[in-house]
């Protein structure tokens, strides 16, 4: 393990993914154009976007109840002491969300593949065709902890000032440009811009090549955008994905007061009646 404790590296998978306490799996969401997957041998796949989100929800990889998780992760094996290794097929982009959604259900003994399967592959280390399939069901018994995930409604109140807990700032993981209004928003109906008083921080410049960059690098973008470990910070980008990727590293660096917004832009940005400023 490295030295931000979210993270293992590939040569300990390597050396522990058969072991009987370690679940591993991929959190890549796929498209019709992933048609040459491979998969780290005795991996499955954790897919958040179809399996374990609220199949009630309008929007993309809501986080779903604790009983829906439940069900779902003891059909991959979890139980309770059993330690997770995430994984995804770009290196540092999926995984960290997984990451999050076990840490708010009360299993923290998860842990990001550095580098992901890239990483995996540039070490010419084994690959499989197809996930693990032949699972004995777990015992895991999540209980969801509200904190880890925050509503539209919060962070209206966060950013209106009425927050009952220690003050808020939401921090903005998108491009600059999606962020400024300056380039069109993808889905349909999304307006352009970001949420008033946010802060830019987009993720793309803490990684590199698949990986966070080094923890001196973090240091200083993360004591210019949010000095203060002890405040609130909420995490928005899209739809609640990348803003994991730099939760994480602030949760690397001794912040703990973390949440993410789930729905991010594609829920503040359709909803007409919340502010917007460009």
């Amino acid at each position: 393990m490295n030295a931000n404790n979210s993270f293992v590296s590939v040569s300990w998978l390597a050396s522990h993914y058969l072991d009987p306490n370690i679940i591993v799996l991929d959190a890549s969401i796929l498209t019709a154009l992933d048609n040459s997957t491979v998969y780290i041998p005795n991996s499955q796949v954790f897919d958040y976007s179809q399996v374990f989100c609220d199949p009630s929800a309008s929007l993309p990889c809501t986080m779903p109840s604790d009983k829906h998780f439940t069900e779902r992760a003891r059909l991959l094996g979890i139980n309770q002491q059993s330690k997770i290794i995430v994984y995804d097929q770009r290196g540092l982009f999926y995984a960290p969300r997984a990451w999050w959604m076990f840490k708010s259900m009360g299993l923290h003994e998860v842990y990001v593949l550095a580098g992901g399967l890239p990483k995996w592959l540039e070490k010419n280390l084994p690959t499989t065709a197809q996930p693990r399939s032949d699972i004995s069901p777990g015992n895991f018994s999540a209980v969801f902890e509200s904190d880890y995930f925050v509503n539209g409604a919060q962070v209206l109140t966060a950013i209106e000032g009425h927050a009952d807990t220690a003050e808020s700032t939401v921090i903005d993981v998108r491009s600059a440009e999606r962020f400024y209004g300056r380039e069109l928003e993808t889905r349909a109906g999304l307006r352009s811009g970001h949420i008033p008083n946010s802060i830019n921080f987009p993720f793309s410049e803490i990684v590199s090549a698949g990986e966070l960059v080094s923890s001196q690098a973090l240091k200083q973008q993360f004591a210019q955008l949010m000095p203060y470990k002890d405040q609130h910070y909420i995490f928005s980008c899209g739809s609640g994905v990348t803003a994991c990727i730099t939760l994480m590293a602030a949760w690397g660096l001794g912040y703990s007061n973390l949440s993410v917004y789930d729905g991010s832009w594609t829920d503040w940005g359709a909803d007409h009646r919340l502010p917007i400023e460009v």
